[in-house]
């Protein structure tokens, strides 16, 4: 929200014209340029990097962990009428 009330009060200085205005200008050009890459800096980039390091920290944390044979076993019921009881 700062940016875009930066941005918009910028924009009058950069298409103004009269006395001096080419450095006034060229300084709100700047002005916008800054703030606009500095917001693409922090809600795309940031993220991003903070997503690409968690995942690479849980790739490293999975090759370190040793591999686990579980199987999957079935209860044995003795009888047909406890396996009836439990369903």
């Amino acid at each position: 929200m700062t940016t875009a009330a930066l941005v918009a009060g910028m924009i009058p200085v950069a298409i103004g014209q009269g006395a001096g205005d080419s450095s006034i200008r060229a300084i709100a050009l700047v002005v916008i340029g800054g703030q606009t890459l500095c917001l693409l800096i922090t809600l795309l980039i940031t993220p991003v990097a903070f997503s690409l390091f968690d995942d690479m920290e849980n790739w490293f944390r999975n090759l370190r962990k040793p591999p686990t044979h579980l199987k999957l076993v079935e209860p044995i019921y003795p009888d047909d009428q406890e396996r009836h009881a439990i369903d």
